[in-house]
C-alpha cells in the first residue's frame, strides 16, 4: 500500500502539495511561522525527555496544555532533540504529506466508483469546503488530518477483512484521541472481534514500550492524563458545538430543573437511538462506507472539541455531494439549501472573511448546527426513501 500511495504522490499529487508549500514560504515572510498546536506536542514531548513535568502546563499559547495519553508523545521524541524551528518545519512537511495522502484515499478508494469528470467536480468542491480547515491544520500543526487519514485506513483494511492492520491502526488512533471510541460499538456491532483485539494489543505495546522507557514516569502520567482528559471534558455538556445545549434551552424554557450530566445522557441517548434506527432499517451486511462517515461526523458533536476537528465530517460531507447528483429536482434544491448553509459556518469560518464577531459564533455553535442539520436531514431522507420502497441513496 505505501508504494502505491507513494507511486500516487510523486505522478501527480506532489503538485497539489505546492500550494501548502507556497503557503509555508507566505508564513515565513509574515512572520506567523506558529504551528501553535505542534508547539504542544514538541514541548511535552522536550518535558518527557529531560524529566520535566508534560501535563497542566501550557505550552506558547496559554490554551496549549497537552491532553493526550504518554504514548502519543513516542512519536513526537525524535523531535525533542532538535530545535523547534527545525521540528516545526519538518512537521509541517510531513503534514503536507499527510494531507495529500488524505485527499488520494477518499478519492481514489471511497470516491472510485463515481463517473470521472463528477469526481473532479466533487474533489474540488470538498477542496473548497474544507479549505479553512485544512489551512488550519497546516497553520496549527496538529494530528487531526493523519487521524482522519489513518481511520480511512482502518475502515478500508476492516472492509477487506483485515484485521491486523485494522485493528492497529485503531489502537494507535485512541491513543491520540479517545473521541474515536465512537467506533467500538460499530465494530462491536458486526462482531469484528479480532480487529478490536488487535486494537488492544497495538495500546499494550504502546504501553509496554513507554514503561520500558521511562519507567519512573508510567504511574504517574497516565493518572496524570486521566485528569487531563477529565478537566477538559468538564464542560462537556454546555458545549457549543454539541447536541447537549440543545435540551439545555428546551427544559429551561419549560422551567425544568437539570443536570450537566442529565444533559449529557439524553444528548447521548438521542444521537446513539437514531444511529441505531439507521443500522436496524439499513440491513446491509458488513461495514458500510456511510455508516463508518456518519460515526466519525458525530465526534464533533458529541464530545468538546476544538474548531479544527470538523475536519473529520469530511467524509461524511462526500456523500452528500455524491449521491446529490442521484436525487430528484426537489430533493436537490433542499439537499442544496443545507449544503449551503453548511459551507459558511466551515468554509468561511475566518475572521478575514466574516469578521471575528461572525467567527466567534460559527465557533461556538454554529458549526455544530451546520453538522446536525445534515446528520438530521440525511436521516430523514433515508427513512422516507424506505417508506416509499426505493433504494435510499444515502444508505
Amino acid at each position: 500500500m505505501i508504494k502505491r500511495e507513494l507511486a500516487y504522490f510523486w505522478k501527480g499529487a506532489r503538485f497539489v502539495a505546492l500550494f501548502p508549500l507556497l503557503y509555508l514560504v507566505l508564513l515565513f515572510i509574515n512572520n506567523r511561522f506558529q504551528l501553535s498546536d505542534f508547539n504542544v506536542y514538541y514541548g511535552a514531548a522536550h518535558s518527557l525527555v529531560n524529566g520535566d513535568q508534560v501535563y497542566g502546563i501550557a505550552y506558547g499559547l496559554s490554551s496549549g496544555f497537552y491532553k493526550y495519553s504518554p504514548e502519543a508523545l513516542l512519536p513526537f521524541i525524535p523531535f525533542a532533540y532538535l530545535k523547534y524551528e527545525v521540528a516545526a518545519i519538518i512537521f509541517y512537511l510531513l503534514n503536507t504529506f499527510i494531507l495529500v495522502l488524505l485527499v488520494n484515499e477518499l478519492v481514489s478508494y471511497h470516491l472510485s466508483k463515481v463517473p470521472q469528470k463528477r469526481l473532479v467536480l466533487i474533489t474540488l468542491l470538498l477542496l473548497v469546503f474544507f479549505a479553512d480547515m485544512l489551512e488550519r491544520e497546516l497553520f496549527l500543526g496538529n494530528v487531526n488530518a493523519l487521524l482522519l487519514l489513518l481511520s480511512l485506513w482502518v475502515y478500508r483494511f476492516a472492509k477487506q477483512d483485515k484485521d491486523l492492520p485494522a485493528g492497529l491502526l485503531f489502537g494507535v488512533i485512541l491513543l491520540f484521541k479517545v473521541h474515536f471510541l465512537i467506533l467500538l460499538p460499530y465494530f462491536i456491532f458486526h462482531k469484528r472481534f479480532k480487529l478490536l483485539a488487535y486494537m488492544v494489543f497495538a495500546m499494550a505495546f504502546a504501553a509496554l514500550l513507554f514503561l520500558a522507557l521511562f519507567p519512573h514516569w508510567f504511574y504517574a502520567l497516565h493518572v496524570q492524563w486521566q485528569e487531563a482528559v477529565a478537566a477538559h471534558n468538564g464542560q462537556l455538556a454546555y458545549s457549543a458545538n454539541t447536541v447537549y445545549p440543545l435540551f439545555a434551552q428546551i427544559f429551561g424554557r419549560l422551567g425544568i430543573a437539570y443536570t450537566p450530566n442529565l444533559l449529557v445522557l439524553l444528548g447521548l441517548v438521542l444521537v446513539a437511538g437514531s444511529y441505531l434506527l439507521y443500522l436496524v432499517l439499513n440491513k446491509k451486511k458488513g461495514i458500510q462506507w456511510n455508516e463508518y462517515a456518519v460515526l466519525l461526523a458525530c465526534i464533533p458533536i458529541l464530545t468538546h472539541t476544538d474548531t479544527e476537528h470538523f475536519i473529520w465530517t469530511l467524509p461524511f460531507v462526500s456523500l452528500y455531494f455524491t449521491q446529490w447528483f442521484e436525487l430528484n429536482k426537489t430533493q436537490r434544491i433542499v439537499a442544496a439549501l443545507v449544503i449551503v448553509f453548511a459551507f459558511v459556518p466551515l468554509a468561511l469560518n475566518a475572521p478575514d472573511v466574516v469578521g471575528s464577531a461572525w467567527s466567534k459564533r460559527f465557533d461556538e455553535g454554529g458549526l455544530g448546527l451546520a453538522v446536525q442539520v445534515m446528520l438530521a436531514l440525511a436521516l430523514g431522507y433515508f427513512i422516507g426513501s424506505l417508506r416509499k420502497n426505493s433504494k435510499p441513496k444515502l444508505g
